[in-house]
């Protein structure tokens, strides 16, 4: 999204809350990046790495509240993810200070901690938040989000699903909320994908793709017991999952006692995941919940044929048996699409010419962006500052 701001007419902060994201290297030199205040990298840093910090800066209370943090999250493992979150926010907050300077508009660009921060952190005209996931089965606490929500001037969702999925649960803010869908850059995409060969070109196998954080929302139970199914049918195929997360051991655990460690690849995180997506037979998306899906999105870019789940968000990218097949969330559903596929290239053919034909625009969104930053025209005279 930032690489298509109009930058003759905008000046762009970007606020980076963690050091980890190799995502940097693909952002247009026009964004300024600001790197996060020495005490959000203490707190938000491993205990031992932030004790360091601290001593160093001479920031004693810091090395408190980070033990605090540490033992806390020690007593909030019962609590999930989310609530754990409120838990820790709420000792933060008294610890970090308040950006300096005043911007036009602000966007906290992902649910939790990133609209936390910009409510209670940054100094605005204007403060929008982006809802990324299917908030009705995210676990999130409402109550705790609402009064950040009540804070915002506007609130974005990925894709109509996930912002019916938001009014489920606040429909009091229905004129407050409104559907952008994800911007995508094809032209680097495509571009990006020809960088490098990352399969064996000599292997005669199906060669399956999944790309998503390693997280129970994104189905990776299904994935190890369709790959079981897979061996027992004597299919020839690998199947790489690229992404990180906190189910990593455990789905290395249960490929191994189910005997697919030999099939099921994780290939960790990414920077440029695009020449795997295009070198694959078949892509799989077999989320729980999804709120848009980017990952799909790219898939179809590149022409691959695609396996969803019937998350609602999916259903708004691919349409069954038009360019690509929207099953169900259970093992014995995405096993029988993938071996359909496996054993029907003219079908996998046939989704491919269907998407190398599709086209895909980002200017509706691009107008809906400018739009949310305050401006009716895409290339509007107005000057503005923007801190995402």
């Amino acid at each position: 999204m930032l690489n298509k701001i109009n930058f003759e007419y905008y000046e762009v902060d970007l606020l980076i809350l963690s050091d980890d994201n190799f995502y940097l290297s693909q952002l247009t030199t026009n964004v300024n990046i600001k790197h996060s205040p020495v005490e959000v990298k203490m707190l938000f840093s491993p205990l031992r790495k932030a004790a360091w910090i601290s001593i160093k800066q001479k920031q004693w209370k810091f090395i408190k509240a980070k033990i605090e943090i540490a033992f806390r999250s020690k007593i909030y493992k019962l609590l999930n993810q989310h609530q754990k979150l409120y838990e820790l926010w709420n000792i933060q907050n008294k610890l970090i200070p308040t950006i300096d300077g005043v911007y036009d508009v602000a966007v906290g660009y992902l649910q939790g901690v990133s609209i936390y921060f910009v409510v209670d952190k940054v100094k605005a005209r204007k403060k929008i938040g982006w809802i990324h996931n299917d908030y009705r089965l995210s676990n999130m606490n409402n109550t705790y989000d609402e009064k950040f929500f009540n804070t915002l001037d506007a609130i974005y969702s990925v894709s109509l699903a996930s912002k019916e999925s938001f009014l489920s649960v606040f429909p009091q803010l229905s004129n407050k909320i409104k559907t952008m869908y994800n911007i995508v850059t094809e032209d680097v995409i495509r571009q990006r994908s020809e960088e490098e060969v990352v399969f064996d070109t000599t292997y005669e196998g199906v060669v399956i793709v999944t790309v998503g954080r390693l997280h129970p929302q994104k189905g990776y139970d299904i994935v190890v017991k369709v790959c079981e199914k897979l061996c027992k049918d004597n299919v020839e195929f690998k199947w790489y999952v690229i992404g990180k997360g906190p189910l990593q051991k455990e789905i290395l655990k249960k490929a191994v006692q189910l005997g697919v460690s030999h099939r099921l690849i994780l290939l960790g995180e990414k920077e440029n995941p695009y020449p795997y997506v295009k070198a694959c037979d078949v892509y799989v998306q077999p989320s729980i919940a999804e709120g848009f899906g980017i990952a799909v999105q790219e898939a179809k870019i590149l022409n691959r044929p695609i396996i969803v789940t019937d998350c609602p968000a999916m259903k708004e990218q691919i349409q069954h048996l038009h360019n690509g097949l929207v099953v169900r969330k259970n093992a014995e559903s995405v096993y029988e699409a993938l071996k359909l596929l496996i054993e029907n290239p003219t079908m996998r053919k046939q989704f491919t010419d269907t998407l190398s034909h599709s086209q895909y625009s980002s200017e509706r969104e691009m107008q809906t962006l400018y739009q949310a930053l305050g401006d009716s025209d895409t290339f509007s005279k107005q000057e503005g500052k923007l801190v995402t």
